[in-house]
């Protein structure tokens, strides 16, 4: 499992009186039990990963979608949770 990410270098500047906080995803939760990514891209998403599952992903429709570490769109699985950033106003949120 990746340790935790810089927050993400291509947004923008973090405006005065705000800081970039990990939360917890609530959508989301560590894999327990492996499994293949469900990952896919490329034209007409032809294109599979090949990486074991790390998190799931609760989707609308209650469906259980596993994820890779690079395919965690930013997120990244730190003591049993998934953890992604947010930006808050300083001392808004218990960090």
């Amino acid at each position: 499992m990746p340790d935790r990410p810089d927050w993400h270098p291509s947004w923008p500047e973090v405006p005065e009186g705000h800081e970039v906080v990990a939360i917890i995803d609530p959508d989301w939760e560590v894999a327990t039990d492996g499994g293949p990514c469900m990952w896919r891209g490329g034209a007409y998403f032809s294109t599979r990963c090949d990486g074991e599952a790390a998190a799931v992903l609760m989707r609308y429709n209650k469906r259980r979608w596993r994820y890779c570490p690079d395919h965690m769109y930013g997120r990244w699985a730190e003591e049993g949770f998934v953890m992604h950033w947010i930006l808050v106003k300083v001392g808004s949120v218990d960090a």
